[in-house]
């Protein structure tokens, strides 16, 4: 590596630092304003994430963020999968709004939506965890088995060396042991 190469890697990385870093030395509402512009463009690209995010930094400065976009909030979090989260968000969107929100529609259509995904989800976790359970009484057969068969084959082991001690009588003589049948 040569020294222009290392003095490039050290410029991109100040430059990615400084441009990564908070708006912590702008006023408070012109990062909100910046967070507001961030908002409005994800929310007309459907970047989902980016929505999430922006709100998330707009609630840390400003608090309540009003109903209609808990509604936003909601649908994201559903775009993105999150639909725990999403249905949660939906029913205080619903509880907060109300009929009159400008979204209800849409939001008990989302909630309708979302109860089913997370009924499906539930039973589907369910199968899993029977076919888990399953699986590990299975597990825990085929190991009573095995130790049923090895301590059968000790007992037999252990049988045949005592018999070989009788049949030379060493067993009167001295404690008889696998390893004595074994030098028989």
């Amino acid at each position: 590596m040569t020294l222009r190469s290392i003095i490039g890697s050290i410029l991109i990385t100040f430059v990615l630092l400084f441009s990564l870093t908070s708006h912590a030395d702008l006023s408070k509402e012109v990062q909100i304003d910046l967070l507001k512009s961030k908002f409005e463009s994800a929310t007309v690209n459907n970047d989902y994430k980016a929505q999430l995010e922006a709100i998330t930094k707009l609630r840390a400065l400003v608090g309540d963020l009003g109903a209609e976009v808990i509604y936003v909030e909601a649908n994201a979090l559903y775009k993105t999968g999150k639909h725990k989260e999403a249905f949660d968000k939906v029913t205080k969107y619903i509880n907060s709004a109300g009929s009159s929100g400008d979204q209800y529609k849409k939001a008990l259509e989302l909630y309708a939506e979302l109860e089913e995904k997370l009924e499906h989800i539930k039973k589907e976790e369910q199968l899993i965890l029977i076919e888990k359970q399953r699986i590990i009484k299975e597990e825990q057969r085929i190991l009573a088995k095995q130790n049923k068969e090895k301590q059968e084959k000790l007992l037999v082991q252990n049988n045949y060396s005592k018999g070989m001690c009788y049949a030379y009588g060493v067993w009167e003589e001295q404690k008889c042991t696998q390893d004595t049948a074994k030098g028989l």
